[in-house]
């Protein structure tokens, strides 16, 4: 029922003053076909905007994004300047919905959408730090997961020939891959530069990270030194190991 609901209904659905209603008004605006030049299709993308940018209820505005995605081509330019919009949004919903929308509508290469990209994983995630008290991550673990999964899918497909926003890319996936908080953020980033062809930087990464976690256990159940010396005396090996991965590396 609520696929085949008209255009007419889902905009009245959507100023209703009862938030489940408007629930199930966005609901069944994410499963329509996309339909170029469907009477009354502009003005549902435009009530699904105002839904996404002033809607009280959090969850609407999330799905209102959602939905304004699901009814829009590659190459959106008003739902891709909306998802870059919320990516810092203070809600984690939008943030996800906001990635996956800019992999669904972003067109391959957009240097803007990759900038934004990068610039959110930067900020984004506490690299990990061998010194007792780092701080985590300040973003969610499923949001930059989604992040660099998005930048594989919006790198443009170069042939093998390289380019500036690829040599970008790599370099942000590699820094993810080999230093950030999470294990599961860090395969992440190892298998998307795996689908990119760069297999062999990510196994370098996943074999720099095996021989850390050893060379940590070793000096700890040697015990050589107090536990507050011993995170300083694994600091400076990894100091001098970052500097021969980036002279190799060209960074």
């Amino acid at each position: 029922m609520a696929a085949t609901l008209p255009v007419g209904e889902l905009i009245r659905m959507l100023h209703d003053p009862s938030p489940s209603n408007r629930l199930k008004a966005l609901s069944s605006a994410s499963h329509r076909p996309k339909t170029p030049g469907e009477r009354g299709g502009q003005a549902l993308r435009g009530a699904l905007a105002g839904c996404c940018a002033r809607d009280t209820d959090p969850r609407c505005r999330a799905r209102a994004l959602s939905a304004l995605t699901s009814l829009s081509c590659v190459g959106d330019v008003e739902c891709v300047q909306t998802a870059l919009s919320k990516l810092s949004d203070a809600l984690l919903d939008m943030r996800l919905a906001a990635v996956d929308s800019l992999s669904r509508t972003a067109r391959a290469g957009d240097p803007a959408v990759l900038s934004a990209i990068r610039a959110r994983l930067d900020e984004g995630g506490q690299q990990r730090n061998p010194m007792a008290g780092a701080c985590r991550a300040r973003e969610a673990n499923a949001v930059r997961i989604a992040l660099v999964r998005a930048l594989g899918v919006l790198l443009p497909d170069s042939g093998g020939a390289g380019g500036g926003e690829e040599a970008r890319a790599v370099a942000c996936l590699a820094e993810v891959g080999g230093g950030d908080w999470d294990p599961e953020v860090r395969e992440a980033a190892r298998n998307v530069l795996s689908s990119l062809g760069r297999g062999s930087l990510a196994d370098e990464l996943r074999g720099e990270e095996r021989e850390e976690w050893y060379r940590d256990r070793r000096i700890r159940r040697n015990n050589q030194l107090p536990e507050a010396c011993s995170t300083m005396q694994a600091a400076l090996p990894l100091c001098r190991a970052d500097r021969r991965k980036a002279e190799r590396r060209g960074w």
